[in-house]
């Protein structure tokens, strides 16, 4: 028999959401005890958002998992409300990730280049844990005299949103091409 006590609210950081995590649980049975503690009962909501789990909800899970009900006893709260740790990724390292991406991008397509962030990006809010920006590949995308890229934030292995990130750009093909005609550039590279 294992007494589950659940938890009233759980802040996670965590890319799944454990048993463990929601309730104290007792049993004198270790092997148990390891099973239920580390049972996976579901993934964390958004970053910033909350959502409230049920204990019969939990219950039916268990079932499932093929915990008889009679194995099992219930204390603490009727539900938990689950909100998942959030931080906040400055618009700026979202540019420069951006920025970077977009400078080896056209590295591969022309001589001499410059580009010009149009506006900085906002502040994002990701789940706390393993942050990951990546640029997407632009592909054959033709150049623009203003282009836009798109930034991806991963958390925990797990997409949480893309964000768009706009730049007047200038290329030219050889040192005597004229230019596109666009503002000057506050990053440049030649070859």
């Amino acid at each position: 028999m294992a007494l589950i006590e659940l938890r009233p609210e759980l802040q996670v950081g965590t890319s799944v959401v454990r048993l463990g995590q929601l309730a104290r649980i007792e049993t004198s049975d270790l092997a148990l005890i390891r099973r239920l503690v580390d049972l996976p009962v579901g993934r964390p909501p958004p970053a910033g958002d909350g959502v409230v789990l049920e204990r019969e909800v939990l219950a039916g899970v268990l079932r499932r998992m093929g915990f008889p009900p009679e194995q099992v006893a219930w204390a603490g709260s009727a539900s938990t409300r689950i909100v998942s740790s959030s931080r906040t990724v400055p618009g700026e390292e979202i540019a420069a990730i951006a920025t970077r991406g977009l400078l080896q991008w056209l590295a591969k397509r022309s001589k001499r280049f410059e580009v010009e962030l149009a506006s900085a990006p906002r502040d994002v809010q990701v789940s706390e844990g393993d942050l990951q920006l990546r640029m997407r590949d632009p592909g054959s995308t033709p150049l623009h005299r203003r282009m836009t890229v798109w930034v991806e934030a991963w958390a925990n292995g797990r997409f949480v949103r893309v964000v768009p990130v706009t730049f007047g750009v200038s290329a030219w093909e050889s040192a005597l091409s004229q230019p596109m005609r666009c503002p000057p550039g506050r990053w440049s590279m030649h070859r």
